[in-house]
C-alpha cells in the first residue's frame, strides 16, 4: 500500500521537472519518466531551443533554479536586444526608453507591455488599450504577443491572439552547448522525485476513463499504476514514441504544425564587431513584413568563439528540404553585410533537416501551429489524465508554461483534499 498519491509524469526535454519537482514537495509520489532519448537524434542545441526567458518577478516556488538546473544561465546585461534596421534596442538599457520614444512605442504601447507581460487577467483591457493605435505605434505589443508565441498569426494582429512575453523584465540565457539534461534530471532525483531514463511507453491501460498505469520499457518492461498521468508529448511526439499510446491518447490523430523553428550556424571572422554583438538578439529586417523567414531571426552566442546559434521560422512542409534551406539562410547573409560589412561570414551551416528525415529526427521541437487547430486540441478526456505540451501551452515563454503547470498542481492538491479519510485509503491502494 502507498502512503502517498502516485502520479506519473511522461516528460521530456525537461518539460516537466519543475513540475515534478513541485508535486513531489506537496507530498505526492512522482515517478518521471523521460523518454527523450526516444524521441530522435536532436542535439542538445537543438533542444535548448532559439529562447532564453525572461524572469518573472512573482517566480517563488524554484522557478529559476529548475531553469538553472538545464545548465549554467547568465543575466544579459541590457535586457534583450532587438536589431532593427535603425539600430539595436537594447529592452533594458540606459538608452531603452529614448529608444522606444524614438520608435514611436512609449506613449502607449510600452507600458502596457510592462504591465501585462506573460499574464494578462483582462484582455478586454488590454486589447481595448491597444487597438485604437496604428501597428507602427504598437508594434512592440505585437511582437511581445509573438516572439515566443506557438501559433502562426498575423504580426498586426498577434496582441489580438497570444498572451505576451515579458519584454521588459529581466532576460537570462545559456550557451546551447552547455545544456545538460542529465543534471537536470538529478536536480529532480534531489528533490524526491523518482526518476527512470531512457525510458520507452509501450502501453498505457485505461479503464471506465481513467488511466490504470503504464507499461515502462528500460532494461525490461513493467507496469506502473497510477492515481494521475501528466503527458507532456504532442501527438507527433507519441506518435513516434508509441503506436499504442498515440492510438488511446490522441485517437491516431496528429496536429501538424504550419511553421516551425529550424537551427543554422554562422561562424564569423575574427573583428571587433563581432565581438561587440549581444549574446541574443532578434533581428527584423522590415516590421511591415510577415513575421518568419529571414525577416524574423533570432540569434545566440555559442559556446564556440564568434559563432551564432540562428534560428529562422520556416513553414513546416520545407523541413527536409536541403535546397529550400539552402536557399532561405541566403538573403539573411546579405542583410547582415549590408547591416554591416565588417561581419565576414566564414562558413555556414544549415539544420540538421538538411541531411536527415522525419524518422531519424522525430517531430519538430518548436512547432507553430495553426490557430483553428490549436482552438481543438486533440486527446481523449479522462478522468484522472492532464495533458502538458506545446499543443496545450500558452506559448514557450517559461512564465506562461509554469502558470498552467501551477494550475496542474492546484488541481491534483484539491483532489487529494477534497476525498474524505476512507476515500483516500482506498486510493492508496492501487
Amino acid at each position: 500500500m502507498l502512503d502517498a498519491p502516485r502520479i506519473l509524469v511522461a516528460s521530456a526535454f525537461g518539460r516537466g521537472h519543475w513540475l515534478s519537482a513541485r508535486l513531489s514537495q506537496m507530498g505526492f509520489q512522482v515517478q518521471l519518466i523521460d523518454v527523450t532519448e526516444k524521441l530522435g537524434s536532436s542535439t542538445r542545441e537543438d533542444q535548448e531551443g532559439p529562447f532564453g526567458f525572461f524572469a518573472l518577478r512573482e517566480w517563488e516556488r524554484g522557478e529559476a533554479e529548475a531553469l538553472n538546473a538545464l545548465g549554467p544561465t547568465q543575466e544579459v546585461s541590457g535586457g534583450f536586444t532587438l536589431w532593427l534596421k535603425s539600430g539595436p534596442w537594447e529592452l533594458r538599457s540606459s538608452s531603452s526608453i529614448h529608444r522606444a520614444r524614438v520608435l514611436k512605442q512609449y506613449d502607449r504601447a510600452w507600458p502596457m507591455v510592462h504591465q501585462f507581460g506573460d499574464v494578462v487577467e483582462d484582455r478586454k483591457l488590454w486589447i481595448d488599450k491597444l487597438q485604437p493605435l496604428h501597428f507602427e505605434e504598437r508594434w512592440i505589443a505585437s511582437l511581445a504577443a509573438d516572439i515566443l508565441s506557438n501559433q502562426s498569426q498575423w504580426s498586426h494582429e498577434a496582441y489580438l491572439k497570444s498572451v505576451p512575453t515579458s519584454l521588459f523584465e529581466r532576460y537570462f540565457s545559456r550557451t546551447p552547448e552547455q545544456r545538460n539534461h542529465s543534471a537536470s534530471l538529478k536536480w529532480c532525483a534531489d528533490r524526491g522525485v523518482m526518476v527512470i531514463e531512457n525510458a520507452e511507453i509501450p502501453d498505457l491501460a485505461i479503464e471506465h476513463r481513467k488511466v490504470l498505469g503504464l507499461e515502462v520499457r528500460t532494461n525490461q518492461s513493467h507496469f506502473v499504476r497510477c492515481h494521475h498521468l501528466i503527458w507532456m508529448l504532442t501527438s507527433m511526439e507519441t506518435a513516434h514514441l508509441s503506436p499504442r499510446a498515440f492510438l488511446k491518447i490522441y485517437k491516431g490523430q496528429q496536429m501538424e504544425p504550419e511553421w516551425c523553428w529550424l537551427r543554422y550556424k554562422l561562424d564569423f571572422e575574427t573583428s571587433m564587431d563581432i565581438s561587440s554583438l549581444p549574446k541574443e538578439f532578434l533581428l527584423i529586417e522590415d516590421l511591415y513584413l510577415p513575421w518568419a523567414h529571414d525577416n524574423y531571426v533570432l540569434f545566440r552566442q555559442s559556446l564556440h568563439e564568434n559563432s551564432y546559434h540562428v534560428w529562422m521560422k520556416l513553414p513546416y512542409s520545407q523541413r527536409f528540404h536541403r535546397d529550400y534551406l539552402q536557399d532561405r539562410i541566403q538573403p539573411l547573409m546579405e542583410n547582415l553585410q549590408k547591416r554591416n560589412s565588417r561581419l565576414k561570414i566564414s562558413k555556414m551551416h544549415l539544420p540538421s533537416e538538411a541531411t536527415s528525415h522525419l524518422k531519424e529526427l522525430g517531430a519538430p521541437l518548436f512547432p507553430v501551429y495553426r490557430a483553428e487547430d490549436l482552438a481543438r486540441p486533440l486527446g481523449v478526456d479522462l478522468k484522472n489524465l492532464k495533458l502538458s505540451h506545446p499543443e496545450s501551452w500558452p506559448s514557450y515563454s517559461w512564465g506562461t508554461i509554469f502558470s498552467s503547470q501551477q494550475k496542474i498542481t492546484s488541481e491534483l492538491r484539491q483532489w487529494w483534499s477534497e476525498l474524505n479519510q476512507e476515500q483516500k485509503q482506498r486510493e492508496l491502494r492501487l
